[in-house]
């Protein structure tokens, strides 16, 4: 038996070339099969790798299946950065990023089921891979008074409620309404402790 060519004869030059090439067959896989029948088997073959290799790239299946899905959203993370980082206030900037998420991911065929799948984004897998909190600290700049720990609470808090809102959406709301009921309660929480 002959022993195919890696990456199908084309190798990737460098590292993030070799990811983002994954994510791409990723999206491929998950838009002929569904979110929810791809394995990280598939992707390996189909990017003509070893399921090691695509491990030197992605610590998990989760993390790679979860990257092209919130990748192939058309854009969602580079849309609410770009939305969110137009405000001065940092508070103002996790308000607007979770009114995004709750109003934008139920209609993303990937995100809503990425997010629909019960143990797809769970909110530890979430915290361990450390997306959320990175962005937070984006959001604050210099302006976060807490530590390290408190960021990553907050976190996971904010993942908590996300994933209660897009399960459960609760009252019809608006996108102004939305806003102003989280800043309600976000904004009073955040400001004293931490800004």
């Amino acid at each position: 038996m002959s022993r195919r060519e890696a990456w199908k004869g084309a190798a990737p030059e460098s590292s993030a070339a070799a990811r983002k090439h994954l994510l791409a067959v990723a999206q491929e896989c998950i838009a002929r099969h569904g979110f929810s029948k791809v394995t990280l088997s598939d992707v390996a073959a189909a990017a003509g790798v070893t399921r090691p290799t695509v491990y030197r790239h992605f610590g998990s299946a989760e993390e790679l299946l979860n990257a092209a899905a919130v990748t192939a959203s058309g854009g969602y993370l580079e849309r609410m950065r770009s939305r969110t980082m137009r405000l001065d206030d940092p508070v103002e900037r996790v308000v607007e990023a979770m009114v995004i998420s709750i109003s934008e991911i139920p209609d993303d065929p990937y995100l809503e089921e990425l997010f629909r799948m019960r143990d797809a984004v769970s909110v530890h897998a979430a915290n361990q891979n450390a997306f959320v909190s990175s962005e937070l600290r984006l959001y604050f700049g210099d302006h976060w008074k807490g530590d390290d720990q408190a960021l990553d609470e907050l976190a996971e808090i904010l993942l908590r409620l996300l994933k209660s809102f897009l399960e459960d959406p609760g009252p019809e709301r608006d996108v102004p309404e939305l806003r102003r009921y989280l800043s309600s309660w976000l904004a009073p929480m955040l400001r004293p402790r931490y800004l």
